[in-house]
C-alpha cells in the first residue's frame, strides 16, 4: 500500500510541475491582461527608492499627525535647513525658567480667534498662541475673569478642546470655564496649527526634544514660558485669571501658577508629592534639566506665600500615582497646613471633576474671595 501511495504522489508532483510550466510559458508568450500589472508591480518593488539626502532623513521625522481643522500658520518644510531653523526658534535656556514670568517682556498682542502674544526673554523673541473662546453672554465683564487651559498629554490637544470633541478626555472643560470667564487655550509649539510639517505630517518630538536638551534648552521650558507670557498678558487685561490643566497639563498649570500667581489654579489628575521621590516621565513629558521642578518643600513654601487658591484633584478609578493619592492622601496630608490649597478626590477616572471645578469657580467670583 505504501508503494502505491508513493507512486501516486510522484505522478501527481510530475503532473503539477508540467502543468504549471506550460501555464507559465503560455502566460509569458501571450501576455494576458494581468501580465503587465504584475510585471510593473514586481519591478516597482525591486527598484531602489529614489535617493534624496534630506528626504531620506525627513521621512523618519515627519510621522506625526497633522491637525488641519484650523489652517496651519507656517508653510511646509522640505529640507533639513528649513526644519532646523524652525526647531532652533524653540531654544530657550533652561536656566531662565524659574524667573521667566518676571523677566519676560511683552512687546505686542494680536487679538482674535487666535490670541498671539509677542514677547522677548533675554533678548530672544518668541510668540505664544492661544485659541479664544468668549465667555457666555457678558459673563467675563461681570466676573472680570479669564481662564487659561493648558492641554494635557497627547498630540494636537488644543483643537479638540476648542471644538469640544466628545471623544477627547479633556474637551469638556471649556464648556465649564466659559460659563464664568473668557477662555484661552494654550497651543503648544509643533501642535495643532503651529506644526513643523511637510504638508501631510508634522515632525515628531524625537527630532525636537533631544536636540534642544543637548543644546541646553528644553521644549517643556519653552511651552511653559509661553503659558507664562499668556498669563502675564491676561493679568494686564482681566482682574482675575484662572489656570487649569489635567494630566501633563496639571503639572504645567502648577508650575505656571507658582510663578504667575493667578487667582486660582486647577491641578487635575497628575501632580503628587511622590514626584519628589519617584517620577514617571516619558520623553514627551515635562523635562527641564537642573530645574528640580517637584521639590515638595519648595513648592509648599511658594504656595504659602501666595494668594492663589489651588484645587488639586484625583479620581478613584484612575491608575498609578493618581489612584494611590485618592486612596492614601499623601499630597492632601502634606498641604493640609495651607488654607489656600484644597485636595479633593472624586469617583471618576482620569478626568476633570466638573462639579468640583464649578464650585471652585464660584469661590473666586467677586465678593467670594
Amino acid at each position: 500500500m505504501s508503494v502505491r501511495k508513493n507512486s501516486r504522489k510522484w505522478i501527481f508532483t510530475v503532473f503539477a510541475a508540467v502543468f504549471f510550466f506550460i501555464l507559465g510559458a503560455a502566460f509569458h508568450r501571450y501576455k494576458p491582461w494581468p501580465y503587465g500589472l504584475i510585471k510593473r508591480t514586481a519591478q516597482k518593488g525591486l527598484a531602489p527608492r529614489p535617493y534624496d539626502p534630506d528626504g531620506e532623513i525627513l521621512r523618519f521625522a515627519f510621522t506625526g499627525k497633522l491637525e488641519n481643522r484650523i489652517p496651519q500658520k507656517y508653510p511646509a518644510c522640505f529640507t533639513i535647513d528649513e526644519v532646523s531653523r524652525r526647531i532652533n526658534a524653540y531654544w530657550t535656556d533652561v536656566r531662565w525658567f524659574w524667573s521667566a514670568f518676571e523677566d519676560l517682556v511683552i512687546d505686542s498682542v494680536k487679538n482674535g480667534p487666535v490670541t498671539e502674544v509677542y514677547y522677548h526673554l533675554h533678548e530672544r523673541a518668541y510668540s505664544a498662541n492661544a485659541l479664544f473662546v468668549p465667555g457666555e453672554g457678558d459673563v467675563s465683564r461681570q466676573t472680570g475673569m479669564a481662564s487659561l487651559i493648558i492641554p494635557g498629554s497627547g498630540e494636537n490637544q488644543a483643537t479638540p478642546i476648542f471644538f469640544q470633541d466628545e471623544d477627547n478626555y479633556q474637551s469638556n472643560i471649556a464648556g465649564v470655564s466659559s460659563k464664568y470667564s473668557d477662555t484661552y487655550i494654550l497651543v503648544k509649539p509643533n501642535h495643532d496649527f503651529l506644526a513643523i510639517h511637510n504638508g501631510k505630517n508634522r515632525i515628531n518630538l524625537e527630532f525636537i526634544n533631544g536636540y534642544l536638551l543637548n543644546r541646553g534648552g528644553s521644549y517643556s521650558a519653552l511651552y511653559l514660558i509661553h503659558s507664562l507670557a499668556l498669563v502675564k498678558h491676561l493679568k494686564d487685561v482681566y482682574p482675575e485669571v484662572m489656570v487649569l490643566g489635567i494630566s501633563q497639563g496639571a503639572n504645567a498649570a502648577l508650575l505656571n501658577a507658582l510663578q504667575s500667581e493667578p487667582a486660582g489654579a486647577v491641578i487635575a489628575s497628575k501632580y503628587t508629592v511622590l514626584f519628589d521621590k519617584l517620577l514617571w516621565a516619558q520623553f514627551n513629558q515635562i523635562i527641564i534639566p537642573g530645574a528640580d521642578l517637584f521639590d515638595r518643600q519648595q513648592i509648599r513654601r511658594m504656595m504659602a506665600g501666595q494668594g492663589t487658591k489651588y484645587l488639586i484633584t484625583y479620581g478613584r478609578r484612575d491608575v498609578a500615582f493618581n489612584r494611590v493619592e485618592a486612596e492614601e492622601g499623601y499630597t492632601a496630608a502634606f498641604f493640609k497646613c495651607l488654607p489656600n490649597v484644597q485636595v479633593r478626590n472624586h469617583e471618576g477616572a482620569h478626568e476633570y471633576p466638573l462639579e468640583m471645578i464649578t464650585v471652585f469657580y464660584q469661590s473666586l467670583l467677586p465678593g467670594e474671595r
